[in-house]
């Protein structure tokens, strides 16, 4: 039987173990999303920027309320495996998130050397990696609304994720015309390997992502 729109928009039915889990990867969510922006700043003010100390201590803070985060969610789903639904994939889901912050740290690390080190960075190279992590915040944000709307609009939330996969496909573009940018550059062999490291990170996030949307879409269509 052909599924109506009015069937998919219909509040998912949902156990109290599946909107407990759910509850908290929003809080994840709004955590790592504060983390993609704080990055994002800190890439599209590298030059201004006088010591990106503060920074990688803000990251590292966040990213310590994310481990806490994945640890409830771990131990909730540990205590409630026998009844829940989709273990697999909440699972994959947490996972990927920490996967994401763990990059995000990475890239920050190689921002500081860069600055330390006195590296000049081109501003058409900056300028690209900018729109790189641009295009990645778009990808997160996307699956963060395809997150929030799992248990009350599936149609709504498979839309974005349908979007979150688009948006995944403009950064790998934004990647290969930023990895060339770099390539052009007139780049010291230190600084060239670590912008490139950068970029590649970024992609990798934008493509963990994807893969995380991949998960959620499984179970918004098994909650339809």
């Amino acid at each position: 039987m052909a599924l109506r729109s009015k069937d998919l928009e219909q509040p998912a039915r949902a156990s109290m173990a599946q909107q407990k889990i759910l509850d908290m990867l929003l809080d994840e969510g709004v955590v790592v999303n504060e983390l993609l922006k704080t990055l994002y700043t800190n890439i599209a003010n590298f030059d201004e920027i006088k010591d990106l100390r503060e920074g990688l201590k803000e990251v590292n803070e966040l990213k310590r309320k994310v481990e806490e985060i994945k640890r409830r969610i771990l131990d909730y789903i540990s205590r409630t495996a026998p009844a829940l639904l989709y273990k697999e994939e909440w699972l994959r889901l947490t996972s990927k998130m920490t996967s994401i912050v763990d990059k995000i740290v990475g890239i920050m690390y190689r921002l500081e050397q860069v600055h330390n080190n006195k590296g000049s960075v081109p501003k058409d190279v900056l300028s690209q990696i900018t729109e790189l992590a641009e295009g990645v915040l778009e990808v997160f944000d996307n699956f963060r609304r395809a997150l929030n709307l799992t248990l009350t609009n599936v149609e709504n939330a498979l839309g974005h994720c349908q979007r979150a996969e688009a948006s995944e496909k403009r950064v790998d573009e934004l990647y290969r015309r930023a990895n060339f940018k770099v390539l052009e550059a007139k780049l010291e062999p230190r600084e060239m390997i670590l912008v490139r490291e950068i970029a590649e990170m970024l992609e990798e996030i934008a493509d963990t992502v994807e893969y995380a949307t991949d998960d959620l879409s499984i179970i918004l269509l098994n909650l339809i």
